[in-house]
């Protein structure tokens, strides 16, 4: 990853997240199993949330 600018600023970086989630909704995309994966990934990461709490 290139080091300063726009990847060390967490506006952008929530705002990069939240885009590709919502062109992924748009998309019908966002089918069981990547919810599922989704999920997992972020309990990996040590946060206890559900697909339901993430949506």
């Amino acid at each position: 990853m290139a080091p300063g600018g726009h990847w060390n600023d967490p506006n952008f970086l929530h705002d990069l997240v939240v885009a590709f989630y919502e062109a992924g909704i748009e998309a019908n995309a966002m089918n069981a199993e990547i919810r599922k994966d989704v999920a997992a990934r972020m309990k990996a990461r040590k946060h206890e949330v559900t697909w339901e709490g993430i949506r």
